[in-house]
């Protein structure tokens, strides 16, 4: 298999056919058909040359499985068209705002093709995930499953007493919560949007995992996969609405763009994905991400404390660099640079490594004292570096801050990176193979020409 073979969405082939078909004639409907051509070319390709469908671990429920191969979207190909210099900046912008328009007014799925409308049975390969488009609910069917296991508020007195001070972390927070107290405050009760908030309420619990599956997970896993879950279901019902466009737009731009379902397909895990694009990813800087936008009004309204514990641990989780330790029965010893913390680790993906090896993983602490910490995600293997690398890295890094303050600014850079895109970047360039426990990478962000999948490389 020729190098870069494995990870790639756009084969050279596909992007020589999009050059010669392309035409700033073309017409939405013209581009849809060329993807879906496109798409079946892939298939061909991958089948040739032997490359099997990527593993997929469910955000949600933790099942692993071979994914169905996604098809080529819209904006893949304008991303591909742009970034191959077929288009300018300019131009893909104009083009980007069209498309968005287009498919908006004629309700259109990624692929140009009619959306189909949400049903239980709709559901991702082998995921339990639904998509973003079947949770497009309009603000109160939204807000209904979030309500309905909450009594009714009482009718207002003659004289409303002042409601308390909205405690968010950032203006979203405050918004959602703004939205469901206006949402509270109606005397007229539409009974349909409550029935249709309860029913779907429903199916989305109804695709978590059973006890009987959480019996087979180490006990600090299990309860990481209750607390993923219900954070994966708050996060579906507030990305649906218009208040948190400014999270759900550059998610739905890097979706499309990274096709993060793990190699051979994606440098990028669905459970990396998930963790940044929820909990890492703040587009406006200020530290607030949807996870924390979405515990906000979570915490308006209430829910059980040792699971808003647990959504909060995961929320403000991060990646970091960890230099393996040893092991401890099936269990791993990692340090992480510069904070100096150790962990006794279940790694969830099975990977076991060497002394010596340093990690870009995402380490979550025990749960409760005595039990492991956890590898939430599949670790990714720094090669061809050691610890005295990625340390220079850091001091090259975060040269601009005094040396007894690097232990704070070192968590923000591994969370936020210096830019929103910062580490899937680095992920996405830096990438070299996998195995089915771990994925393999090499270079440093800093330094472009290090990594074999930059711009200057390619």
């Amino acid at each position: 298999m020729p190098a870069g073979d494995a990870q790639r969405v756009w084969f050279p082939e596909m992007i020589d056919e999009l050059r010669l078909t392309w035409s700033s004639e073309m017409t939405w409907e013209e581009l849809a058909e060329f993807c879906a051509q496109i798409t079946q070319v892939r298939r061909e390709i991958r089948s040739s040359r032997g490359i099997r469908p990527p593993l997929f671990t469910c955000p949600r429920c933790g099942e692993r499985g071979r994914s169905e191969i996604k098809g080529v979207s819209i904006r893949s190909a304008l991303y591909v068209l742009k970034n191959n210099d077929i288009v300018t900046e300019a131009k893909f912008k104009a083009l980007d705002k069209s498309w968005k328009k287009h498919r908006a007014k004629n309700s259109l799925d990624a692929y140009g093709q009619p959306s189909e409308p949400a049903t239980a049975e709709k559901k991702g390969a082998g995921c339990c995930t639904s998509t973003s488009d079947q949770l497009a609910l309009d603000l109160r069917s939204t807000l209904a499953p979030l309500t309905t296991t909450m009594p009714p508020p009482p009718p207002p007195p003659p004289t409303q007493a002042r409601q308390p001070a909205i405690n968010a972390h950032g203006p979203v927070g405050k918004k959602l919560i703004r939205a469901i107290r206006r949402e509270r405050s109606k005397t007229v009760v539409d009974f349909s949007a409550i029935a249709e908030g309860a029913r779907h309420a429903r199916e989305l619990q109804e695709g978590t995992t059973s006890r009987e599956d959480l019996a087979d997970h180490d006990p600090s896993h299990g309860w990481y996969v209750i607390a993923q879950q219900q954070l994966s279901i708050f996060v579906e019902q507030t990305g649906a609405m218009r208040e948190t466009l400014c999270f759900t737009d550059p998610i739905n731009d890097a979706d499309d763009e990274y096709m993060p379902i793990g190699p051979p397909m994606s440098p990028l895990t669905a459970s990396y994905f998930f963790y940044w694009s929820v909990c890492d990813l703040s587009p406006k800087g200020d530290a607030e991400t949807l996870a924390s936008a979405t515990l906000d009004l979570v915490r308006e309204i209430g829910t059980d404390p040792h699971l808003l514990a647990g959504m909060e641990t995961l929320e403000s989780s991060r990646m970091g660099l960890w230099e393996h330790r040893g092991h401890d029965g099936d269990r791993v010893l990692l340090r992480e640079l510069v904070t100096d913390v150790e962990r006794v680790c279940h790694v969830t993906s099975g990977y076991r490594g060497r002394i010596g090896e340093i990690w870009f993983a995402r380490v979550l602490p025990p749960p409760i004292e005595g039990l492991d910490a956890v590898v939430i995600t599949t670790p990714y293997l720094l090669i061809h570096s050691s610890r005295a690398d990625w340390l220079a890295y850091l001091d090259r890094t975060l040269a601009a801050y005094p040396k007894h303050r690097r232990r704070q600014v070192y968590p923000l850079l591994m969370k936020f990176g210096e830019s929103p895109r910062y580490w899937p970047e680095y992920v996405f360039e830096a990438y070299v193979n996998h195995a089915s426990d771990v994925v393999y990478l090499t270079g440093f962000p800093d330094i472009e020409a290090s990594r074999p999948h930059s711009p200057v490389n390619s």
